[in-house]
């Protein structure tokens, strides 16, 4: 058996109620920048300038735009499957009037979730796209920090999204469930 085949086997996914609890027990240091992504644990990277920079900035333009609308978080929990806990660096949520006391978010209350990529444009892509497209996250944007570049995922379909759009710097982009409010990407990526 190969080494890959033997990880696999040996694998033991945890469920997102198992992953709340081991916060809750301590197990995981509350200071600890983890994501549960398809019952993986998964070490987040530190953020450095580019990435804080980017997600102030489009946190800062949505919510002033969009706060009638929607709810506007930034590195909170979104619950997408019984196998993924992910914390998008921004999601737009329906508003709920207890602010989500009663319970995480779960998909069907997400209109869209954003990744800004700095350093981590392959697991944003790959994987995390995977599973929010699986879970049927409507919309889900990649901003590319790099690149100067914010991609729009639209459709679900399986493990993918049937509609992919990339937007550069000098033009304007718009949430599907807010068509009528755009947004220029130079004032959210800068």
């Amino acid at each position: 058996m190969s080494d890959m085949a033997l990880l696999e086997f040996l694998r033991r996914p945890i469920t997102v109620e198992e992953y709340n609890r081991m916060a809750e027990a301590g197990i995981l240091d509350p200071d600890e920048r983890v994501e549960l992504l398809d019952g993986d644990l998964i070490l987040v990277p530190p953020h450095g300038p580019p990435h804080f920079s980017t997600v102030a900035r489009m946190a800062n333009v949505l919510m002033k735009r969009l706060s009638a609308r929607a709810l506007v978080t930034v590195q909170l929990p979104v619950i997408v499957s019984d196998r993924s806990e992910p914390e998008p660096d921004i999601a737009v949520l329906g508003r709920r009037d207890d602010y989500y006391a009663s319970g995480l978010p779960r998909t069907p209350d997400v209109y869209a979730v954003v990744e800004v990529a700095d350093s981590s444009l392959g697991i944003d892509s790959g994987k995390k796209l995977a599973i929010y497209a699986g879970a049927g996250v409507a919309e889900y944007w990649i901003v590319d920090v790099r690149r100067g570049a914010v991609i729009m995922n639209r459709e679900p379909n399986g493990s993918s999204y049937d509609s992919v759009q990339t937007a550069y710097r000098g033009a304007s982009v718009a949430f599907a469930a807010f068509p009528d409010e755009t947004f220029s990407v130079d004032e959210l990526i800068g």
